[in-house]
């Protein structure tokens, strides 16, 4: 029995357990961001899993498969990303740095697919594609870095993700040398290693996701702690926050913008921005739509001949389509589809 073969074997059986640990996550009720983008961090490792053990088989020569492997592996940036960001409550403070960074990625992924066309070899493509994950969680890791340092004041599960997260871009680095020098053993070691880590992600989204919302916690926490607001002007502005949100409903506005509440709260756009993102562990856009969301369900009760695009507009929104994501993301369910569930079918045949 070859080292190839037991890698092969190994990588590929690795791959199928991924795919049915986002199997299994489908069924956990009440799933959260949290659990959605586990899962689709699980199935993207287990088809890159998959692919890789049938490439090892194939010696690297099959077009479709390299291209699954590719792929999946340069997704793992997004996923991963937007993975990490939650884990970490950062949710809307840095929505625009991941999304771009996600757009290189596709720029990438695209680059190096068309110059697979043009001669570059697939060991290159590989090498190009850990060296762009290294980078893209090297960003992460500083980014992360700079606002929970110093490793010593995180808590035990926050620092033990944080040292994962630093783990995943070494060890992305380590792959692509590995692979430059022909160092294939290592690599095999490498990958192992990486499956691990995965595999420990897997298990405890599983056996244990509420480890999930303690390092949610514990990074709140120290972000609590370095705010720049007092604990009584923090009382203050939240309470007069729900106050204009609640009675005034100024998120009937479909033009609010995070200005314009910050002037009346008597804050800042940064400091509100703090207010919502850390001591309500959300972003703008998400807190002011769940009372549009509110709103709405309401009035898909009560209203059962008004349409879906004129609950959208009296609900504060100013398009369906924005109104259906949002609405979807916030309850799990389109507009119609709540509705269904509340509105008997007698009555909404009458």
């Amino acid at each position: 029995m070859t080292l190839k073969y037991v890698v092969q074997t190994l990588i590929f059986s690795y791959g199928f357990v991924f795919i049915n640990f986002a199997l299994v996550t489908l069924w956990v009720r009440g799933k959260s961001t949290i659990h959605w983008l586990s899962m689709a961090l699980l199935a993207d490792f287990g088809l890159m899993c998959m692919a890789g053990g049938i490439r090892v088989h194939l010696r690297y020569e099959s077009f479709p498969v390299n291209l699954l492997v590719i792929v999946p592996m340069l997704l793992l940036a997004p996923i991963g990303g937007a993975f990490t960001f939650e884990c970490l409550s950062l949710r809307g403070k840095h929505e625009i740095f991941l999304r771009v960074l996600s757009w290189l990625t596709a720029a990438v992924s695209v680059a190096i697919v068309t110059l697979v066309f043009f001669g570059l070899t697939w060991n290159e493509a590989c090498i190009a594609a850990y060296v762009w994950l290294f980078l893209f969680f090297l960003v992460i890791v500083l980014a992360q870095g700079r606002e929970l340092w110093p490793i010593a004041a995180m808590r035990g599960p926050l620092r033990q993700f944080y040292l994962i997260v630093c783990l995943d871009a070494i060890l992305a680095l380590a792959m692509a040398l590995s692979r430059f020098f022909e160092l294939y053993a290592l690599l095999y070691v490498l990958w192992m290693v990486q499956i691990a880590s995965i595999v420990v992600i897997g298990f405890i989204m599983i056996r244990s996701p509420e480890t999930f919302r303690i390092i949610q916690a514990a990074a709140r926490t120290i972000r609590y702690e370095r705010s720049n607001l007092s604990p009584e002007r923090i009382r203050t502005c939240l309470s007069l926050l729900e106050s204009l949100m609640a009675e005034e409903r100024l998120y009937l506005d479909s033009d609010l913008v995070l200005e314009d509440l910050a002037r009346r709260v008597e804050l800042t756009p940064h400091q509100l921005s703090e207010l919502i993102n850390i001591h309500l562990g959300k972003n703008f856009a998400w807190y002011v739509n769940s009372f549009r969301i509110e709103c709405a369900k309401e009035l898909l009760a009560k209203n059962r001949d008004m349409s879906v695009i004129n609950v959208a507009y009296e609900s504060g929104f100013n398009s369906k389509s924005v109104f259906n994501a949002a609405f979807l993301s916030h309850t799990g369910k389109t507009p119609s589809q709540y509705r269904r569930g509340v509105v008997p079918d007698a009555e909404m045949k009458q």
